[in-house]
Parts: structure tokens; C-alpha cells; sequence
């Protein structure tokens, strides 16, 4: 049981690194379609991402910060291949595309920021793995009222290692979503590569003890290629 995952936007990066390359090959002028929908896409996860700092207050702002962001990474990526690419024209309408969602983004982080501030929400918490992958840990609902934890690979790229576990846990499933148990705790698994639990209505020790046992899993269970 082991399978390799790639991030959401890792994996939306090299769709359209590899669309390009056939582009340019193909020597095609017309615009594409595909190509501005990935675009779209990496541009989201880049504003989602930015907007959790609470900085940009203008959505303007953060939409051309993910723009940026995006650009450089894919041209970086180009460059590897030796490919030059002009994005402007795509950019341009992903960004009055992404218009809405900017605003609400951005306001989103700013409240996001006073909540983290004011201690209201439940802890995000970074770790490594025993193979030195990274990872976090997140707290979903309020600080007294914790709802489920969920941890998360950090790398582009990451392996799952379910076979490492099997003398500790429960392992069930063919695949994913697959089911890993101690005795009194059930995680799920997920072909992203999140390791989940519910924990509605429990106590701020089995919180804890969840958490600690979550810990423990996924840094058995993140390993390198």
C-alpha cells in the first residue's frame, strides 16, 4: 500500500507546462481555452493561499500577487525546456475572470486574521516527517469547540506509505479512502494524501490524544520517492 500524490497545484503545473510544450511544438497561435481555465485554477489556489496571510485588503492587489507568483513558476519551469511564452493576454482575462473571488478573498483573510489574532480559531502546526517531509496539521472549528483534524503533505510531491503502519494499526480498504484504526481512534485517508478524524462533540483531552496519534501517523506514513 503506497502511492505517490501530488499537490493540487503541482499537478495543474505541469498540465500546462506540458500544454505549452505541444503548443509550441504544434506551432499553434490560436488561443487556448485549456490553457486559460489551468491558469485559472493555479491563479485560485495562489489568491487562497496569499489571502490566509490577512495582507492584501485590496483584491486587486492579491489577484496580481497571484498572477506574479503564478508567472514565475511556470516560466521557470519553461526555461527547462528552453521555452519562451507569452501570458499576458491570459492573465489579463483570468484576472477580470477571477474578479469576484478576489474580493471575497481577500475579505475572507482579513477577518481570517483578526480570528487568528484574537486566538478564536483552532491551531495550524507544522512538523516533518521521519523521511523529512513536510506537513501540517490543522484544527478545523473553534479553539473550545475543535470539529475534526486534518493533516496534510507540505511537499509537491509526496509518497504514502501505508505498509510502514500495519504492525500499529488497523489498516482497511483496497484503496483510498482507506481506513487505519487504533483502538479507539479511526482515521481516513485519502487519495490527496489528507489523513483526517472527526471529532464532534469530544473533549479537549481526546482532542489532544487525537491529535498526538495523528502526529505519529503521518510521520510514519510521509515518506520520500
Amino acid at each position: 500500500m503506497r502511492f505517490t500524490v501530488l499537490s493540487q497545484e503541482e499537478f495543474v503545473l505541469r498540465e500546462i507546462v506540458k500544454l505549452v510544450c505541444y503548443l509550441k511544438k504544434q506551432r499553434l497561435e490560436d488561443y487556448s481555452s485549456s490553457l486559460e481555465w489551468s491558469l485559472a485554477e493555479l491563479v485560485r489556489s495562489s489568491m487562497r493561499q496569499l489571502a490566509q496571510s490577512g495582507k492584501f485588503q485590496e483584491h486587486s492587489m492579491l489577484s496580481k500577487a497571484a498572477i506574479k507568483a503564478t508567472n514565475t513558476e511556470i516560466q521557470e519551469r519553461l526555461s527547462k525546456h528552453r521555452i519562451e511564452f507569452d501570458f499576458a493576454d491570459y492573465f489579463d482575462i483570468v484576472q477580470r475572470t477571477l474578479e469576484l473571488p478576489a474580493k471575497e478573498m481577500s475579505k475572507l483573510g482579513v477577518e481570517l486574521g483578526k480570528s487568528r489574532r484574537l486566538n478564536r480559531i483552532g491551531d495550524r502546526q507544522k512538523f516533518l516527517s521521519e523521511a523529512q517531509i513536510p506537513f501540517e496539521v490543522i484544527e478545523l472549528g473553534l479553539r473550545d469547540a475543535i470539529e475534526g483534524l486534518i493533516a496534510s503533505p507540505l511537499a509537491k510531491e509526496c509518497v504514502l506509505d501505508l505498509g510502514r503502519i500495519k504492525q500499529d494499526y488497523r489498516v482497511e480498504g483496497e484503496w483510498c479512502p482507506f481506513g487505519v484504526s487504533t483502538d479507539n481512534l479511526k482515521f481516513v485517508v485519502d487519495d490527496d494524501g489528507t489523513i483526517s478524524i472527526s471529532l464532534k462533540n469530544s473533549s479537549e483531552t481526546a482532542v489532544k490524544e487525537a491529535k498526538e496519534v495523528l502526529i505519529a501517523l503521518a510521520s510514519q506514513v510521509y515518506v520520500g520517492n
